[in-house]
Formats: C-alpha cells, sequence, structure tokens
C-alpha cells in the first residue's frame, strides 16, 4: 500500500468518532493485504489537501454525514472503502477451521455503515438516556 493510502485511511477517513480504535485497526489491516492495492489510493488521489483537511475536520464533528472531497457522504465513501478491504481479505485467503476468511472482522464496520450509527453514537445515547447524564457507568459497562 501506498503511504498516501495509509495516511488517508488513518488520519482523514476513518476518525475515532465515526469508528473505534479497534475499528480503525481492523480495517487498515484488511487493506493491508502484502499487495499494493491501488483502489483506494484511485478513491483519493485527487483530492486536493483543502479537501482533504475539510473532511479531517468535519469527520470528527459529523462522523459520518462529513462530505467528501467529491461529494459523497463519508458513510457511503466508507462502504466503498469496505468493500476494498473485503477484497484484500479474500485475497490474503487466512482461513479459520471453519474455512472463513478474515472478511467476519469487517462486520461491526459494516453495521456502522449500514445503521449510520457510530460507536461514539451509542456511547451518547446510553449517556443521555439509560445513564441519565451519569458517565460513571461508562466504568461499569466497559471496564475489563
Amino acid at each position: 500500500m501506498s503511504i498516501g493510502t495509509e495516511s488517508v485511511v488513518k488520519q482523514i477517513v476513518l476518525s475515532p468518532s465515526a469508528f473505534g480504535p479497534n475499528e480503525i485497526v481492523q480495517i487498515v489491516s484488511a487493506i493491508e493485504t502484502g499487495q499494493r492495492d491501488v483502489k483506494a489510493w484511485e478513491l483519493v488521489k485527487h483530492w486536493n489537501i483543502e479537501g482533504r483537511e475539510k473532511l479531517r475536520q468535519d469527520v470528527p464533528r459529523i462522523a459520518l454525514d462529513a462530505v467528501t472531497p467529491d461529494g459523497e457522504s463519508v458513510k457511503d465513501f466508507a462502504g466503498r472503502v469496505l468493500d476494498i478491504s473485503a477484497g484484500g481479505l479474500t485475497r490474503r485467503a487466512r482461513l479459520n477451521s471453519a474455512g472463513d476468511n478474515e472478511g467476519g472482522f469487517l462486520d461491526p464496520l459494516r453495521e456502522v455503515v449500514a445503521t449510520g450509527i457510530t460507536p461514539a453514537d451509542r456511547l451518547l445515547n446510553k449517556y443521555e438516556n439509560e445513564w441519565g447524564g451519569d458517565l460513571s457507568h461508562i466504568y461499569e459497562e466497559f471496564s475489563f
């Protein structure tokens, strides 16, 4: 993978507000197949610095509702990136004992794209509703 593709995926498109740290690692790992997969780079190589910077600033605030320099929602763009990732995992052909490849690791990300609900949205919903504004519940539910 080219440095530019990795940079876009890690720093610009997949903000921690849209996807959690584990999901970011999963998608980056899925794209990095040991091959130079130009499909991801083709999606973004024509973006200018201003467009990338605007996207980088928008994603933490509005997550999947942010718009790429091409006018596409980050939600739709993420779906296309996931498709590229799935292809990379298929080519990697690392199978478990049941014969499944690593594509299952993308399922939580596909759910985010399908529903439009990010992990941050889920936490905020719990905070505002179930937890009644009491953040101490996060330690009870999410501690190891």
